[in-house]
């Protein structure tokens, strides 16, 4: 549902949407104090933090992007989201594309729906006019989604190979 609605956001001629889908930044970044790319060797990099492999994915995505489509205002983008070490200034900085051309803007991600009153607040701070859309799925359909995702893309395992007992 996300990844429609992202879609649709970023195909709205009034809108600007980052390239990257889930920015994570107040419910993951902010809090654990995630290093930029270059702050990471190759070796940091392999023993890196389950939840920061989502970051790595992204990179590559964003490099096969460039290499098939390459775009100059991308490229900064991606070297200001990849390469700077994350901040408040960091983050607003981040939707400067859209601020030039005077489109509203904003980000889609799920994990925000959870964020408790700390990280609100931090929210409610650092983007003061932001408005919040909260797209509530079937709780069924978010359910089998979620275990797809957790099986398939993280465990590496089909969900129909799992045992029912399992999941």
């Amino acid at each position: 549902g996300t990844t429609w609605l992202w879609r649709n956001l970023r195909a709205h001629p009034g809108l600007w949407m980052p390239p990257v889908k889930e920015l994570h930044y107040f419910d993951d970044k902010a809090v654990t104090g995630w290093p930029p790319l270059c702050a990471l060797s190759k070796k940091r990099l392999m023993r890196m933090p389950r939840s920061w492999w989502r970051y790595r994915k992204q990179f590559s995505r964003r490099l096969r992007e460039q290499r098939k489509r390459p775009s100059l205002e991308a490229l900064r983008w991606d070297a200001a989201y990849f390469l700077m070490p994350p901040s408040d200034r960091w983050y607003v900085s981040l939707f400067s594309p859209g601020n030039s051309r005077g489109a509203l803007s904003g980000e889609v991600t799920p994990n925000y729906c959870g964020l408790d009153p700390t990280a609100i607040r931090h929210v409610m701070k650092v983007a003061p006019e932001a408005r919040i859309v909260f797209f509530l799925r079937n709780p069924i359909e978010a359910s089998y989604s979620f275990a797809e995702m957790f099986f398939d893309r993280i465990q590496g395992r089909p969900l129909h190979s799992v045992p029912e007992s399992e999941l």
